[in-house]
């Protein structure tokens, strides 16, 4: 089928229990592939590309769909990819299938996933599993209210830390503030560029997009007319200067607790095991009855110096909270159209 002939949300109205009508090993390893793709990356650029053999799938990078003036380093890029691996690791879980992971630190190739058989094994509760709130994440932007979150939420990210790895809960008010002092400043110095506002614009689509790519306006709260003028304001001004104050308010008093993805290294598989824990987060989130928006952090040390410790890479940041309101999905590339079926 042509790509202009499919709806750009179709991706996201994948149903659990069609996996056991596929027949062959091909087919059922593409349907894996289709929760990965649900995903989220930035400027939802979808920079995601799948190797499929009868016992592998191969993750790798497709740098056409790279960010070269606000992700120069592909950090973002690896986020993406780690977030696509652990959503496919989540559905093959699911399903009952055996895997092995292997992870690459030079070359494109990401990750090795090798089946140990073809068979299906028993398939656990789709309601208690992770895999039922794949198709139901999304990036809620909208102010949170001010309850305290569950603690068993709070328990279970922390959790999600290793040895590598820190996930670290910010709820105290003077921290709060110093961190989203230094968002506002890294933003507001992006908006300055003018070619990260090309870029960026470049990705903002209206709330009728037939875009596969990109971002409509209603992710972001905008009313349709709104979403048409949105990508010229963002080319021509600094948008900043108009909504900074909310985005202050929204994160000072409309977020009841930040969390921070940071690592002890500051490599290719730190970023796409940031991008892993933080897609099981954001599940487990949803589980919870959580909303969740997120962002990299500036690939900057000293942009955090006087919040973090040296050793402390902080990735990612996360407002996570209560809200009535659901934005709605962004559009998705389907699973054929990022994959490679290789024939033995």
């Amino acid at each position: 089928m042509n790509i202009n002939e499919k709806s750009n949300y179709e991706a996201w109205q994948i149903q659990v229990n069609d996996f056991s009508r596929l027949l062959t090993v091909r087919e059922r390893m593409l349907f894996l592939v289709g929760f990965a793709i649900l995903a989220p990356s930035s400027h939802n650029s979808q920079p995601w590309h799948f190797v499929i053999t009868d016992s592998e799938i191969v993750l790798r990078p497709d740098f056409s769909r790279a960010l070269p003036v606000s992700d120069a380093s592909n950090r973002h890029l690896y986020f993406a990819l780690g977030c696509a691996l652990e959503n496919l690791l989540v559905a093959a879980d699911y399903y009952g299938l055996r895997f092995r992971v292997e992870y690459f630190s030079e070359g494109d190739d990401v990750a090795r996933i090798s089946f140990m058989d073809k068979e299906e094994h028993s398939l656990k509760d789709p309601n208690g599993h992770l895999i039922s709130f794949i198709p139901k994440r999304l990036m809620n932007r909208t102010p949170y209210e001010k309850r305290p979150l569950a603690p068993a939420f709070l328990e279970l990210v922390r959790r999600l830390s290793s040895s590598t790895l820190e996930l670290r809960i910010i709820s105290d008010e003077v921290q709060k503030n110093a961190i989203t002092a230094a968002l506002l400043d890294f933003r507001y110095r992006a908006f300055d560029d003018p070619s990260f506002r090309a870029e960026l614009s470049s990705y903002k689509r209206t709330n009728i997009t037939r875009s596969f790519l990109g971002m409509p306006g209603f992710t972001m709260g905008f009313n349709t007319p709104l979403s048409l003028i949105a990508p010229w304001m963002i080319r021509h001004m600094n948008v900043m200067k108009l909504i900074g104050k909310t985005d202050r308010k929204v994160l000072r008093e409309n977020t009841p607790v930040f969390i921070i993805a940071g690592t002890y290294k500051d490599e290719k598989l730190d970023w796409v095991r940031s991008g892993q824990v933080a897609e099981r987060m954001m599940l487990e989130a949803g589980r919870h009855g959580l909303a969740v928006a997120a962002s990299a952090l500036p690939h900057n040390p000293e942009a955090f110096a006087n919040i973090f410790e040296p050793s402390f890479y902080p990735q990612l940041f996360f407002r996570v909270g209560y809200t009535k309101h659901t934005p709605g999905h962004s559009p998705r590339l389907a699973a054929e159209d990022v994959s490679t079926i290789i024939s033995s």
